[in-house]
Formats: C-alpha cells, sequence, structure tokens
C-alpha cells in the first residue's frame, strides 16, 4: 500500500495539541462536542464546515484527541432500543455464554424520537461488533438495561459523578465489585473529566505524532483521489491498537473527486463501530448530498471583531492601531488575522497597496506605465490587491456617508479622510465598478497586460472629470 494515509502523520510532531479552552469563540459548538465525549454520544462522521482559516483543522483535531484520549474512556454504546449489556468474563475478556453484545447503533443524537436503531445509515448511528464491545465493555456487572448517557456508569436511580479515574484504577474495577444492576466497572465508570486531557499515554502519543489510530488524511495537489480513500478503507479493516477506536481527519474534503466521494459513501453508509471520520471543508455546495446526509455538521462562523481583537492584543505586541485592523480585515476569521499580524511580508505589501491607491488617486497620466508594471509583477496575487483596493473604497465611502461606523484600515484615518475630501460618492462607486468589471475581464483569460492598463485608464478618467 502507497503511504498516502501516514504522509500527514508527521505534521502532528512538535505540534502541541490544546484543549478545547484554546477554541476561540466557538462556544456553542465547543459545548456540544464536550457533552458527546462526556456521554459517550459519539456519531460515525462528523463534518466541520466554515471559512479557510476559522480554525476547522485545530478543533478536528482537538476532538479527535478527546475521542482517543484514555483519562475517562467510555464504552463504545450499544444500541439504545435493546440495550441488554452483557456480562463479561474478566480472565477472558469475552461475553460469557448466553449473552450477546447488540450489534446495533450507538446512543441516538438529538432526533431521537425519529431515530432508528436498525437504519445503520443514520447519521447518529455506528454498529459494533461483539469482539470491539467486549474490549471495551470490560467489566459490566449483569443486570440492568441502559437507555442513555446517563446510565453509564449509574446504578438505582444515581450515576457517578466523581473524578476521572487513571488507566491502571479504572483497571483494578471488577464485575465482582458491583452491586446488582449497577455497571461499575473500567473506564465504563468513570465519567465527567475534561478530554482530552493532554496527560494520559495517549494524548501523548497524540501531541507526539506517534498514534497508531489517528490517521491524518490531506489534499495532494488540491485533490484528494480515490486511491486514497481506498487505503483509507483498508485500514479501517484493521482493528484498533488502542481503546478500541479509531480516528480519521479528511482535510479539505471538499477537494474529493466525484469517485472518491462514491467510494467513501458505501463507508459512510455502512460504519464500522471502531471508526470515527472527521472531515473539515469550507463548503458543503461541493460533496454529494448523500454525503452530507449521513454527517453531522459543525458549522464554524466567524467571531466577533471585538473578541478577536481583545485575543490579538494579548498575543501580540503589535500597534492598537494594527492590530483592530487585522481583526476587522480579517472579518472574524481567526486564522487570517494571526496571519496579518504575524506575517511581516503582509505588512510591507499592504503599505505598497496604499502607496499605489494614491498614485492612482492623484490622476497622473505619466504614473500609468509605472502601476501597471506594479500589477504585472504582482500577477500571481492580483485579486488580493484589487480587493484590497475596493475595501479602501469602501472606508471612503464610510468616511463620507457615516462618519462613526466602523472602518477597516482604521489606523490609516488620516489618509483616508484626504481622499474622501477630493472625491464624490458617486466617483468612488464607479471606481469600484471598474474594478468589479476588471475581475470579471480576468477571470474570462483576457489580455492580463491590456486589462489592467484599460482599468488604470478608466479610473484615471475618472479621478480627472470627478464628475459621476
Amino acid at each position: 500500500m502507497e503511504n498516502r494515509l501516514f504522509q500527514a502523520r508527521a505534521l502532528q510532531k512538535g505540534e502541541r495539541q490544546v484543549g478545547f479552552s484554546q477554541v476561540l469563540g466557538q462556544a456553542a459548538v465547543v459545548d456540544n462536542l464536550k457533552k458527546q465525549l462526556e456521554h459517550g454520544k459519539v456519531v460515525h462522521a462528523y463534518l466541520f464546515l466554515g471559512p479557510k482559516g476559522i480554525g476547522k483543522t485545530l478543533l478536528a483535531k482537538i476532538f479527535a484527541q478527546g475521542l482517543l484520549c484514555s483519562a475517562t474512556a467510555h464504552p463504545v454504546p450499544t444500541d439504545c432500543a435493546d440495550a441488554s449489556l452483557s456480562q463479561v468474563d474478566p480472565t477472558t475478556n469475552a461475553p460469557f455464554p448466553g449473552n450477546q453484545v447488540s450489534n446495533g447503533p450507538i446512543f441516538p443524537g438529538p432526533n431521537a424520537e425519529t431515530f432508528s436503531p436498525g437504519d445503520p445509515a443514520s447519521a447518529h448511528s455506528v454498529p459494533i461488533d461483539s469482539a470491539d464491545a467486549s474490549s471495551e465493555l470490560g467489566g459490566y456487572a449483569a443486570g440492568s438495561a441502559t437507555s442513555g448517557p446517563a446510565a453509564v456508569g449509574s446504578s438505582e436511580g444515581s450515576s457517578y459523578d466523581g473524578p476521572g479515574l487513571t488507566d491502571s484504577a479504572a483497571a483494578t474495577l471488577s464485575p465482582e465489585g458491583s452491586s446488582s444492576g449497577a455497571a461499575s466497572t473500567g473506564a465504563a465508570a468513570v465519567g465527567g473529566a475534561d478530554r482530552p486531557c493532554g496527560r494520559c499515554s495517549s494524548c501523548l502519543r497524540f501531541s507526539s505524532g506517534n498514534h497508531p489510530d489517528f490517521l491524518h488524511i490531506q489534499p495532494v495537489k488540491n485533490s484528494i483521489s480515490i486511491d486514497a480513500v481506498r487505503d483509507l478503507q483498508r485500514d479501517i479493516a484493521v482493528k484498533p491498537f488502542h481503546r478500541g477506536r479509531k480516528v480519521y481527519l479528511i482535510d479539505d474534503c471538499h477537494l474529493m473527486t466525484v469517485q472518491a466521494q462514491n467510494a467513501l459513501l458505501k463507508t459512510l453508509e455502512e460504519p464500522v463501530g471502531h471508526a470515527v471520520i472527521l472531515m473539515t471543508a469550507d463548503s458543503g455546495s461541493q460533496l454529494l448530498p448523500t454525503v452530507l446526509s449521513r454527517c453531522q455538521q459543525v458549522i464554524l462562523k466567524p467571531v466577533s471583531i471585538n473578541l478577536l481583537e481583545e485575543y490579538l492584543q494579548k498575543k501580540y505586541k503589535a500597534s492598537p492601531g494594527y492590530i483592530s485592523f487585522a481583526a476587522a480585515y480579517s472579518h472574524g476569521i481567526v486564522g487570517k488575522a494571526v496571519e496579518v499580524v504575524e506575517n511581516e511580508n503582509f505588512q510591507q505589501q499592504r503599505e505598497e497597496i496604499i502607496r499605489l491607491i494614491h498614485s492612482i488617486l492623484q490622476g497622473d497620466s505619466t504614473s500609468i506605465i509605472k502601476n501597471t508594471e506594479f500589477f504585472v509583477e504582482n500577477e500571481d496575487r492580483v485579486f488580493e490587491i484589487l480587493d484590497f483596493i475596493i475595501l479602501w473604497m469602501r472606508d471612503i465611502i464610510m468616511l463620507k456617508e457615516w462618519p462613526q461606523g466602523a472602518l477597516i484600515n482604521v489606523d490609516k484615518r488620516n489618509m483616508l479622510a484626504k481622499h474622501a475630501i477630493n472625491f464624490t460618492t458617486g466617483c468612488i462607486k464607479y471606481i469600484i465598478s471598474i474594478i468589479e468589471e476588471t475581475k470579471q475581464l480576468l477571470l474570462s483569460n483576457s489580455n492580463y497586460r491590456l486589462t489592467m492598463e484599460v482599468m488604470l485608464l478608466r479610473i484615471q478618467e475618472v479621478v480627472t472629470c470627478r464628475q459621476w
């Protein structure tokens, strides 16, 4: 087998995976994922959706680490419909004769009323086999049936809510020590501690990039081929090395080919009990509807500008004005804001573009050739430059029409004010329309140099006449 699955494992090395507390501005999403870890209500596939830089991969990795964390490991849950738990022989770690672990799905998710226990294609179902369950159920006592997360580690009408146990302490619990009708052995009796803990052997393996049950798949040349999915399916067939669970992270799954998505669909429709598949995508529009319907969608939204600005001020020593610009320019996307602050090249390029804007708005015809050369030299990032010019024009309109409005280039207010005095709102809007038309021409593969020269000439005409 080619090393497609394992090529990204080295990327974990040197990364210190952190807990959910380090995720900024996604409180509702984080709370939901933490509750699923706490109560064992884990489904077989998750799709993390959000714009690039929002933190999808970071959150997915933290969740993956939590799934593999052994601090308070829960058993793989059995069917809630006929939840008769088997008694396990502690010497052989296998079910006693006459007892059979249910082969049904995991605890139902939010739509419990419409959940079909016999439907393995449900987005909230993970069938398990008896071998997997016996290794995880460790020491359930014979007795009562469980019907939900509250029954894990509970006895007659009460549940254990104490601190988490270590691996060694959990291993000392046995069926003989439990009361009739109670489940109180191994990790099954433990709940409530935060995961990932960052201290157990599983978390340390994960942080060092050496966890055998975590595989990270990334696009190769902006594509994920069917061969990568087939390699994943072959790996799923191998039993987990540790704690009875394997986690797969597919980054930018919207880059999967249609053939790869159809191949993955078979695994999503017939999930394996020990496998949890996590996927990230900028948008679900490029995924097959059948793939979307079989995943629990985790939608990440941009954080508030004020929260992001506060975070950047605590972490970086940049000027307050530039911090405010970074927060506003990123539109609440944390990764983009961090890049803006950390990347010195971006700061330099921004100053160059501002000088270019100032030159264009001067209306000097002799500068058109010089400005055209600037665009030619920066052809690979022309859309970024044009978008920034539009944002600058937006700030000019904001100053003219709503002086107290929120600016993006807040640290350049004085220069924006000078430009706002010289032009009407109509002029600025017409310049924006010229730039938007230029972007469309570039997308249609027009002659690059000629297109940029025409754009500059048209803007010069607006600047000279100032009658729009």
